[in-house]
Formats: C-alpha cells, structure tokens, sequence
C-alpha cells in the first residue's frame, strides 16, 4: 500500500507542477517578444520610416455618454491632440520642443505638464514607442503569461525612465500587443488596443478602449502618414505660455 501511495503521491505533484505557469527560464527574453512585435506589425525600420503623421477620429466618454472628433498630429518628437467636446470646446495636449502641455478650458487644466504625466506624453509623440524602448524605459522584463480576451499572451514589464512601471500584453501567436496596464493619476488604467489595419505597410491599431477614472474608446476613421504639417501647428497656445514660471 505504501508503494502505491507514492507512486499517487508523486503523480499528484508531477501533474501539479505541470499545471503551474512557465518559469522565468521558459519565457521569451522581453527583447525578443518586442522584436516580435515589431515584426509582426511590419517591421522596426518600416514603422519608423514616417517622418510625419496625422490620424483622425471619435473620441467617447463612455460614461458622460458624449462623443467627439478627435485629431493627433505626430513629427516626432513634437506631438498635438485635439479633441472637439460637444458645448465644451477644444481640449488640446501637446508636446512642443521636449515641452509637454495642456489646455482643456472646460476642465480649468491651462498650463505646462511635468513628471510623470509629461513622460507619458512624451511616449505618445513617438511614431512607434518600441522601436526605440530604452530611449523611455530603463528595463523591460517578461513576468509571465496571461490570457486577454481570446489571446493567449506574454508579459513584458517596461520600468519607465520616471514613473511606475507599465505591463505591456503581447499574444503568443501573432505577435501583436493588445492589452497595457499602467498606472495613471495614481490609479491603475486599463489600455485595450486592437482592430490592426495596415496603412502603408505597418499595421496600426484602429480601436482603443482605456478604463481607470473614467471609460475612453478612440476609433480610428484615418491614417495619413508623411502628412503635410503646418510650421506652426505645434506651437504652444498663447494662455499655456503665459503660465511659464507661475
């Protein structure tokens, strides 16, 4: 009987051990998911080939039930989003010069950005923020695997340059990344990104649903890349510049 017991025994813990998520020594190095990324959507010189870009579309407060048109206007490392709010104005978030700023009169936020905040938008003026990681980032590591919606995914932690770290959802099979977890305003946001299209050889997201203080989905209508942009389309707004040293 004892014989059998072990040998019970040890078939309980060998099933339980293969049931247990892959050690650190079986996943991919993160270096090598994000190459496969890059890969995936087009290839890492293709994705930074694009000197200009501007992208349009709706901008929904999910939870004000209010939609938008929103505008991104991208020459690294300048950037400019223009969101059009029903009764509410312009909002607009820029980053002009290694400067990061706002005006959103409706909310009273007029002004430059700094922290960690303005790192983050520093990320968004990059063509594609992965191709170059380590420029924002000072570590990138793989924690493990998890399943998003119906993917089955690797995560790679990227520890920015000033903030909290990001976890960053890539799935197994094409390569693509569909899910970010970040914290925001001291709160934990959800980022899902999907509905990839092709535009001039490299696959872009066209559908993103971000979830933390409130639920915001942009949808994609248009991607123009190599955009004719105004010379003074990132200049900073006259009320922003006037808050300089307040």
């Amino acid at each position: 009987m004892k014989r059998i017991s072990i040998a019970i025994a040890c078939a309980a813990v060998m099933a339980a051990m293969s049931a247990l998520p892959a050690s650190a020594a079986d996943l991919p190095k993160a270096e090598d998911v994000i190459a496969k990324y890059l890969d995936a959507i087009g290839g890492k010189d293709k994705a930074t080939s694009f000197k200009t870009r501007v992208m349009k579309g709706t901008f929904n407060l999910v939870d004000m039930g209010m939609e938008a048109s929103i505008t991104m206007y991208m020459s690294p490392p300048n950037y400019l989003s223009v969101v059009e709010l029903p009764g509410m104005g312009t909002a607009l978030q820029g980053v002009t010069d290694g400067k990061a700023w706002q005006s959103i009169e409706a909310m009273g936020q007029i002004g430059f950005v700094e922290g960690e905040e303005a790192a983050g938008m520093m990320q968004q003026a990059e063509m594609e923020l992965l191709a170059n990681w380590d420029k924002h980032f000072s570590g990138a590591e793989t924690t493990g695997e998890e399943t998003v919606g119906d993917a089955e995914c690797i995560k790679v932690e990227l520890t920015p340059k000033e903030g909290s770290p990001s976890t960053y959802f890539f799935d197994k099979e094409s390569g693509l990344l569909v899910q970010s977890i970040a914290m925001a305003q001291g709160m934990e946001a959800t980022t899902t990104i999907g509905d990839y299209k092709e535009v001039d050889g490299v696959k872009i997201p066209h559908a993103i649903s971000a979830g933390g203080m409130m639920t915001i989905e942009i949808t994609i209508a248009s991607v123009e890349n190599n955009a004719e942009i105004a010379d003074d389309q990132f200049d900073v707004p006259e009320a922003v510049a006037a808050t300089a040293g307040n």
